[in-house]
């Protein structure tokens, strides 16, 4: 093994110069492997002649890296290499009978690791299932569940000393059966330390089992075909049916109100792609999303692929195959589901393009948007990004050239959107005397509905008995100290909990900063 910068020439460019290449005396030929670390550099690795028949790029292969057996990806193979024999190592076995990452996705990667600052081997993990990641494939997931007889006491040894096993027994008690621990841990943000703590303890049990089939595989959810489009629509589909028929990408943003039919003219656009012998991948923002529109998919293409990341190892796997295979053209899934490979790609739809969830928050920390734009432009496909409001950078490229917009400005069917009125509490006056809560304005409107004995809904939703704990000395909130999230109380297990790393902690008697007892609670909602 050794390694060698990305950037440095291929050896059939320096053979193409007229340069003096010196070989290193092996039978077969040399292998750039891009493996799962932080280092942006790939490692040239020999290839017996027994492998060379398989040995292909894309594949993965097994190789040493210091005292360790790791997977990589094969991303080029060459004939000769200036490095020393004395300093290669074999490559131990070539995984797969064809290659797991074609050329689209393999050059994608390459530009995600350029774009986003990591590694190339960082961005392939990204694209491959986990039991493509390691030799062998896991068939069953673990789960876990409380042994019976454990109670309040086990709990209150570990409130202290351990209060991750605490969470942890305590959520498991609560749920009362067996639940997978994947879920579980992914839930609690923790990882498998405590639960293998707790088995050690003799307090929870641990199982392997056949995983079931992912709940969203059977989503249905009808949606009639409409005979006829509004006008709006149909301008758009024209234009994107045009690229489409061209194999020329394009861009577009969809700028749509909400009810004005922005899902009709993707799946009409999936059709045409579908008629074309191409494929589709449609990316929804949250996981909750997903069910519906996956219903309203199958409802209209039958077969649809679906990727997400509450899905099993085993699961992704098995979708991911069916995808490779070409059993299925249409993906419907989060963010991953970019990466999803699709031959002959011909939409890209990525809806509510605008939402934060699309950012990956671990390396590589892509934007499933540009991304799916980039894998759009090298596929020759179209990308239609909607939105009812469309972040600032897509209508900048919008108002710029580099997108074309596409407007739907009303609501299919006719109907005018409710009207929204924004009341500035700050000012004087707005606030009724002895309420932070409710402006004259609301009240005044309130008693005109019960005036006419009709009913009105005010929601407030909030997350724990109470939002913030706040010392009147230091005007201060109590927060957590990792993350420097306002704590909020939970009354059932008399805690604070961190909404946004799950840290827990005892109610203080006085405030952390100025010792100032009686700190006062805060916040309103239901």
């Amino acid at each position: 093994m050794a390694s060698r910068q990305s950037a440095t020439p291929s050896l059939f460019d320096l053979a193409a110069e007229g340069a003096v290449v010196p070989t290193a005396p092996r039978a077969g030929c040399f292998a750039r492997v891009a493996l799962n670390r932080p280092v942006p550099r790939e490692f040239t690795y020999a290839v017996s002649e027994g492998l060379v028949p398989r040995a292909a790029v894309g594949a993965r292969v097994a190789v040493p890296f210091g005292a360790r057996r790791s997977v990589g990806v094969i991303v080029e193979l060459e004939r000769e290499t200036e490095i020393p024999a004395a300093r290669l190592k074999d490559v131990y076995s070539v995984l797969d009978d064809e290659p797991v990452v074609g050329a689209e996705l393999l050059g994608l990667t390459r530009w995600i690791a350029e774009r986003y600052a990591c590694s190339w081997g960082e961005a392939l993990a990204a694209v491959l299932p986990a039991p493509l990641k390691r030799e062998g494939a896991r068939r069953r997931v673990p789960r876990v569940r409380a042994k019976p007889g454990i109670g309040a006491i086990e709990l209150a040894e570990l409130r202290e000393r351990h209060p991750e096993q605490h969470r942890l027994l305590r959520t498991l008690l609560e749920i009362g059966e067996a639940t997978l621990l994947r879920d579980l841990l992914r839930t609690l943000r923790l990882s498998e330390s405590p639960a293998k703590s707790l088995r050690k303890r003799g307090w929870v049990e641990i199982d392997y089992v056949v995983e079931e089939a992912d709940p969203l595989a059977s989503a249905t959810s009808a949606r009639k075909r409409p005979a006829s489009l509004s006008a709006a629509q149909s301008g758009a589909l024209e234009r994107i049916v045009a690229r489409l028929e061209s194999r020329a990408h394009a861009t577009f943003l969809v700028h749509g109100v909400t009810g004005s039919g922005k899902t009709e003219v993707y799946l009409r656009a999936i059709e045409h792609a579908l008629a074309q012998g191409r494929g589709a991948i449609v990316l929804v923002p949250e996981i909750a999303l997903t069910p519906q529109t996956v219903g309203w998919f199958r409802s209209r293409f039958g077969a649809v692929c679906v990727l997400h990341s509450r899905m099993s190892d085993g699961q992704r796997l098995s979708e991911w195959r069916r995808l490779q295979a070409s059993e299925v053209r249409v993906v419907v899934g989060a963010r991953s589901a970019i990466f999803a490979p699709v031959r002959d790609l011909g939409v890209i739809v990525v809806d509510e393009e605008h939402e934060p969830s699309f950012k990956q928050e671990s390396v590589p920390r892509y934007h499933a948007r540009d991304v799916a734009v980039e894998r759009a432009r090298r596929a020759n496909a179209v990308c239609l990004l909607g939105s009812a409001t469309p972040a600032l950078e897509s209508w900048h490229a919008a108002a710029t050239g580099a997108y074309e917009l596409v407007s739907l400005p009303e609501r299919v069917g006719g109907g005018a959107p409710c009207t929204v009125q924004v009341v500035d509490m700050r000012l004087a006056g707005e606030r009724v005397r002895g309420t932070e809560l409710f402006s004259r304005l609301l009240l005044h409107h309130l008693g005109e509905t019960l005036g006419a004995r009709e009913q009105a809904i005010l929601f407030l939703n909030r997350r724990g008995f109470t939002p913030v704990l706040y010392c009147q000395g230091c005007k201060t909130t109590l927060t957590c100290g990792h993350c420097s999230t306002a704590l909020a109380y939970h009354r059932r297990i008399a805690r604070m909990v961190c909404h946004t790393c799950c840290k827990e902690r005892d109610v203080p008697a006085a405030c952390p900063t100025c010792t100032k007892p009686g700190l006062r609670p805060l916040g309103a909602g239901s």
